[in-house]
């Protein structure tokens, strides 16, 4: 592990195998995304869950076992059960390691394929890309805009269709999916990935309970989350309403609507997630699209991406599953290794002064989100001192300003 970054979170003060280990990545780790309320009743006094068995009908290879898993926690962030395969384990029980182990190895698995590899690469930054490329001029405000986060997307996705999505590539020897497997997983992964989702409403959607959490500052990846989107938001809405100071404007803009419905059009397999109009009638509609963007490519590669804390030891999270096993084999950690270590280089950083991209009368705007983002960092420190785990995943001083590796 020594050629990786460093992970932006230590891990070290929870074994990989307890049960606070997958606590902690429900409520202040990459698990966050999947985590909703659950209905009043639950016979364990469940409140929440973090369901990943939506991929259980990927089809695996002999001498492994499906994935599929869901982990269910109390109001107070305990784990209490876990079903797999129609069945339910509990603490102590027969069977609870290896469920554990499931979980932990599905939970990995979803993470990679949907939230990131399909959900940030190919879903949200590929099609930004291909409609910027395709329908904005070179000297286009808007396409000047997307320059610094869109930085070496167009390359590090080449790579990844050679060397990750391929049968017998990286991604498919270091999971148990079978060939058929892989060829079942990404489209799967594009109906399941909700990264085009404004982030807000998403955060809303999850529940009361959820709700109640943020408020209490126990689940970080929405109260920070809803943070770092506000001040991109500001931002562009800033760069947006400079450019076009009426909601006409845009209407007029004929590249700004092919940009719009080319998004749309490669987005038509997942109509049922998105109600978004034929045209981009308004600047709150082009500023949110491309605060989302920017959004995804910065924080949510980050969490989903850069996972170092997850797969660098035998505790923690493998990518396939044996009958029984409890751990991650030697041959599972070399593999999560070499793809760590090639996809974990340090990029262009958030927090970087881009106003020589952009025109005079909206580089003031950047210079103050780089003032806002770093008062977020700092919050974020001081948060993590009383949290009752450290959460970085949308802190700006960790944050990249593209998909670029």
């Amino acid at each position: 592990m020594a050629h990786c970054a460093e992970p932006n979170s230590k891990w070290t003060d929870v074994s990989g195998f307890s049960d606070e280990y997958i606590e902690r990545l429900a409520f202040y780790g990459q698990s966050s995304l999947a985590l909703e309320d659950l209905a009043a009743g639950d016979p364990d006094g469940a409140a929440f869950v973090a369901d990943y068995r939506s991929i259980s009908g990927l089809e695996v290879r002999d001498s492994f076992v499906p994935y599929g898993a869901a982990a269910f926690f109390t109001e107070n962030q305990k784990l209490v059960r876990i079903e797999r395969s129609g069945k339910s384990f509990h603490p102590g029980n027969a069977g609870w390691a290896h469920a554990k182990f499931a979980w932990k190895a599905t939970m990995g698995t979803y993470i990679t394929l949907v939230d990131h590899l399909v959900g940030c690469h190919f879903m949200v930054a590929n099609n930004i890309c291909l409609a910027a490329y395709s329908k904005l001029p070179c000297d286009h405000p808007i396409r000047q805009y997307l320059k610094p986060f869109t930085y070496r997307s167009v390359l590090i996705n080449l790579k990844a269709c050679e060397t990750l999505i391929p049968v017998n590539s990286m991604f498919h020897r270091a999971s148990a999916l079978t060939a058929k497997g892989i060829d079942q997983a990404f489209p799967a992964a594009f109906q399941l990935a909700t990264n085009f989702r404004s982030f807000p409403d998403l955060i809303k959607d999850k529940g009361p309970k959820i709700q109640q959490l943020m408020k209490e500052d126990k689940y970080p990846f929405g109260t920070d989350g809803c943070k770092l989107h506000e001040i991109l938001l500001k931002f562009t809405t800033s760069y947006v309403e400079t450019l076009y100071p009426s909601d006409q404007q845009v209407v007029d803009d004929v590249h700004i609507q092919d940009f719009w419905k080319m998004i749309l059009e490669k987005l038509d397999i997942q109509k049922a997630q998105y109600d978004w109009k034929p045209t981009c009638t308004t600047r709150a509609e082009l500023a949110s699209l491309l605060t989302q963007h920017v959004f995804i490519v910065s924080g949510y590669h980050e969490l989903f991406g850069t996972i170092a804390e997850l797969v660098n030891n035998r505790e923690a999270c493998g990518l396939k599953i044996r009958p029984g096993q409890e751990e991650v084999d030697p041959q599972a950690l070399l593999q999560n290794s070499v793809i760590l270590a090639l996809t974990s280089l340090r990029m262009p950083m958030l927090c970087s002064d881009f106003s020589h991209l952009w025109d005079a009368e909206v580089k003031g705007a950047w210079m103050t989100c780089l003032d806002d983002l770093s008062a977020l960092s700092k919050d974020i420190n001081k948060r993590n001192t009383t949290r009752r785990f450290p959460c970085d995943a949308f802190n700006p001083e960790f944050l990249e300003c593209s998909i670029s590796v």
